[in-house]
């Protein structure tokens, strides 16, 4: 026999070896009859040439056989025809041609000894497949061990490790799953300890990956799924192989809710597919993962794809799903009218019958719903109940679908109907949904507006409950905010029902469920046992770093007009996923930070003689104010509400943010203030001392201290568990300064985000006096040299930390707030250094301070906007995240010369001996006695833990 090398040293060095060349090869040698030899050599090499390609693979089977009856004729026995025959039971396989392969087989069985063990153990794993597909177990498994001792005895470790994948295969397909494990551990095993780490022992891990992933070893399976795609990323980085890596990596982080790997991991995987009905299935959930995590504009545009191609190419089952996501897509947005000219779309091109009919008419009575047509929701619900007989597995749907009904009956005021289909809802349904707390939330509301108050209650608190454990499992920054919001709202009603029924106890039960829903990561991070940190701080701070870049790019090409809104797009899609990956690693603060929170009897235990806590919370359209003392604890609800509020402090303080002067009519806006916000605890503020404030809704945006004349200290916290419960002891470090001042950092205003800052040479003179306050122990660093490098070293080494420059608010994500630094010597800002010229609220978080007081003398970086969970968020919450005892931030921009007085007489305080708070009130007190009016002397507030 010619061999394959023999026949291309014959052909001219100039000849074309690809398909096309060899296809006009053999149609040379057909005509030379004398060549039949070198035809049928041709042949199998333009075989082999045309099985790279999958459209190719029947012409590929063809060519093979006409070469293998060639070499028949010339010589039945020859060695080429057993090799080719082997082949051919591939080609034949891949070519759906299972008898043939078989009969291929069939052909050849008695002279498998006679291939070398390799290519034996290959065509052996191919018909024990082959064999498997036929219900033929027995020789399934026969042939596959047969192809691991053939593998086995020449070292073939590639070869065996794919005979024992297809034994777990065979093993898992029977059920048998610890079978099934034991060969795809042996096959990754047996490679790795030859060293021979490739695409078979990737193949292998995300086999046993997945396995374990149905047992639900969701660390091992995550795990396995990682070492595979890091290998075959390495190894094979285009192949199929790693599409179904990622593909299987992402299924195992969806369902441990960490949704922003799953996108990410999907979206690969897409890219790599092998044909188009793997790539659409893979994009539709892509485009899945998108609408869960709220990310709906990315996931209307990856639906709308495939919806259109899909339609195309004739995916039906692809196209119902995703056009169905799509249009819920369409009403998650509230643009209600093109998600039901999507549904009417879809009733049109499918004449539904079955699940699809109900699947559409249940959404057309959501959208009713949403339009406040309770009437025309109850119908459309109905009618979906009523098909519900005739279809299969009916049961599966029917809580959700008295739920829809309970809570149109709830809207049209038929309060009975409504609690009884809640009832059913709840009866009928399996696990824990988001329907459930749903279901719970709407008992409640009948009971308290019914007046059963002990019933309202109990029912609440299950809401709050499943809400809690929902929110435990939740993966995804959109997604947790969507069922905190949930948890809020159980939260607001729960508290309603208390006030209400004002039993023994319950105000104080009102006030505990209030310190459970606040300052929940900011609680976890501060008390959370110190042995757990360090095993995710390294991750955790190289996402935060890379959201730090994120937000640094968003800055600049936000102010470049040749933007594009795509890469603006793609920022924010970048920050959302990372987001994610985030809260997906630190686990968010649910049941425990919550079960945690401090009872009011340990809230009145830390609280001094004359000192006062008031927390206020927002109920709905009104706020809620607790006031509690080491003796006492009383509830009010202030009279206007949320909305008027809101405008007695734009009135107050709106002003004093566009520089207006102080007018009389400020003066009277503080007074109605006064009034409205502490009317109630007036009596109660004639003996105090001193004031601790956890604010919330229109309220966090004011200083407290114009309401209260005569309260030297006060301080303020998000919740008064964070405020008031003493913080762990940390570690102690060095101190190489007392006080470490940054000042008037050399901005680049040729970059088109800061054009507009101008100089702040009176930031430098304030740094540079207070440091010469502390004498050996004050450091001033300005200009160039105040850049993210020296600011995050110092954090860690210096008493008291002191930032003068300007801020950066961005109210849509306060994170992305900052304070401009100078830029880092010869770098480019935007090229992804760690270190850039923004200290933004993501590296505040990541700062690992020690400093006992970090000031902020930036404009309005006690600005922020609320989070769910959270509260306020602002420049301040994170740098306590960071690690700050105290942090002093400003509430509206003020002069140079007043913030150089009012930290001239802080420090100076600090300097005596004064505590934190002291000292900020002594300040305070200082310039209050030469300006009356609250812009020169409020806008500095201290929030801060104890000690």
């Amino acid at each position: 026999m010619e061999s394959a090398v023999a026949l291309r040293e014959r052909l001219q060095p100039e000849a074309d070896l690809s398909v096309q060349g060899f296809a006009l090869f053999v149609d040379t040698l057909r005509a030379k009859p004398d060549a039949r030899r070198e035809l049928a050599s041709a042949l199998h090499l333009l075989s082999r040439a045309e099985r790279t390609d999958s459209a190719r693979i029947h012409a590929a089977r063809r060519h093979l056989e006409e070469s293998i009856e060639i070499e028949l004729q010339i010589a039945a026995n020859s060695e080429s025809v057993l090799h080719r025959r082997a082949e051919l039971v591939s080609l034949r396989t891949m070519d759906g041609d299972l008898e043939g392969a078989l009969a291929a087989f069939d052909e050849i069985s008695s002279r498998v000894g006679e291939l070398p063990p390799a290519e034996a153990s290959s065509v052996l794993r191919t018909v024990s497949q082959l064999r498997w597909s036929a219900g033929d177990l027995g020789g399934a498994i026969a042939a596959a061990t047969s192809a691991v001792h053939r593998a086995a005895s020449c070292g073939a470790f590639a070869q065996e490790a794919a005979a024992q994948g297809v034994l777990g295969l065979i093993c898992q397909s029977e059920g048998n799953l610890d079978a099934a494990g034991e060969h795809y551990r042996r096959a990754v095993d047996g490679l790795r300890d030859q060293s021979a780490s490739s695409v078979p022992m990737a193949v292998n891990l995300v086999r046993l990956g997945m396995l374990e992933h149905a047992r639900g070893a969701a660390e091992e399976a995550r795990r396995r799924l990682q070492e595979a795609v890091d290998l075959l990323r390495a190894r094979a980085p285009m192949s199929w192989e790693l599409g179904e890596a990622l593909e299987g990596f992402a299924e195992v982080a969806r369902a441990a809710g960490h949704l922003g790997e799953a996108a990410s991991a999907l979206r690969a995987s897409a890219r790599l597919a092998s044909d188009v009905a793997t790539r659409l299935r893979r994009e539709l959930e892509v485009g899945l993962v998108y609408k869960e995590l709220g990310r709906y504009d990315d996931a209307a545009r990856v639906l709308s794809d495939v919806v259109h191609e899909a339609l195309n190419h004739g995916h039906g089952d692809v196209h119902w799903t995703a056009a169905m996501a799509l249009a819920g897509v369409h009403r998650r947005k509230g643009d209600l009218a093109r998600a039901e000219q999507s549904y009417r779309e879809l009733e049109r091109r499918e004449r539904l019958t079955g699940w699809r009919q109900i699947e559409v008419l249940s959404n057309l009575g959501g959208i009713q719903h949403e339009r406040q047509n309770y009437q025309g929701a109850a119908e459309a619900y109905r009618q979906s109940l009523s098909l519900l007989d005739a279809v299969e597995g009916g049961s599966t749907v029917r809580p959700t679908l008295l739920h829809n009904l309970a809570t149109a009956l709830h809207g049209l005021g038929q309060l009975g109907e409504a609690d009884d289909c809640y009832v059913a809802s709840l009866r009928g349904a399996r696990g824990v949904a988001a329907q459930h707390a749903e279901a719970w939330i709407g008992r409640g509301r009948i009971a308290l507006t019914e007046g059963r108050l002990d019933n309202a209650v109990d029912l609440l608190e299950n809401a709050v409950g499943v809400a809690e454990q929902l929110l435990a499992g939740a993966g995804g920054t959109e997604n947790r905010g969507a069922l905190f919001a949930r948890l809020q709202n159980a939260h607001a009603f729960l508290i309603q029902a208390l006030c209400r029924r004002a039993g023994p106890g319950d105000v104080a039960r009102a006030l505990l469920v209030v310190e459970g829903s606040r300052a929940r990561e900011l609680h976890e991070r501060l008390f959370a046992s110190e042995a757990l940190l360090p095993q995710r701080r390294l991750q955790e701070r190289e996402l935060r770093q890379r959201l730090g870049q994120v937000s640094r790019r968003l800055l600049h090409l936000r102010e470049v007009q040749s933007t594009l809104p795509v890469q603006l797009a793609e920022l924010n899609r970048q920050e959302e996923e990372l987001r994610s990956a985030v809260e997906d690693l630190d686990g968010h603060p649910t049941v425990a930070s919550a079960a945690t929170a401090m009872t009011a009897d340990e809230i009145r235990a830390a609280l001094a003689s004359g000192e006062v806590l008031l927390e206020f919370h927002v109920v709905h359209d009104r706020v809620y104010l607790w006031a509690v003392t080491s003796g006492g604890l009383d509830l009010h609800i202030l009279e206007p509400s949320v909305v008027e509020l809101a405008d007695l402090v734009a009135k107050a303080v709106g002003p004093y943010h566009v520089g207006s002067p102080p007018q009389a009519s400020n003066e009277a806006a503080w007074l109605k203030l006064r009034t409205t916000a502490l009317g109630p605890v007036a009596p109660l503020m004639r003996n105090a001392r001193s004031l601790v404030v956890s604010p919330a809704g229109p309220l966090s945006l004011i200083a407290f201290e114009p309401l209260v004349d005569d309260i030297e200290l006060v301080q303020y916290t998000p919740s008064a568990t964070v405020g008031l419960r003493p913080r762990a002891p940390r570690l102690s470090r060095p101190r190489d300064a007392q006080f470490v001042g940054f000042g008037d950092p050399i901005v680049r205003r040729e970059a088109p985000e800061f054009a507009g800052l101008p100089p702040l040479p009176g930031a430098q003179a304030e740094v540079e006096e207070i440091a010469a306050l502390f004498g050996a122990d004050g450091v001033a660093v300005c200009g160039a040299n105040a850049t993210e490098r020296e600011l995050r070293s110092w954090a860690r080494r210096s008493r008291y930390l002191h930032i003068a420059a300007h801020g950066i608010v961005d109210l849509d994500n306060p994170l992305r707030s900052g304070i401009v630094l100078a830029a880092p010597a010869g770098s480019a800002v935007l090229a992804g250094f760690r270190e850039d010229d923004v200290l933004h609220g993501y590296d505040m978080v990541d700062l690992d301070t020690d400093a006992e007081l970090v000031v902020c003398a930036a404009c309005r970086t006690g600005f922020g906007s609320e989070r769910a969970g959270e509260g306020l968020a602002t420049l301040g919450s994170a740098l306590l995240l960071g690690g700050a005892r105290w942090v002093l931030v400003s509430l509206w921009p003020v002069g140079d010369f007043i913030s150089a007085a009012f930290m001239q007489e802080l420090y100076g305080a600090l300097r005596r001996g004064a505590s934190v708070p002291l000292a900020v009130g002594t300040a305070r007190q200082a310039l209050r006695a030469d300006h009356s009016d609250p812009y020169w002397w409020a806008a500095f507030v201290l929030f801060g833990v104890r000690p």
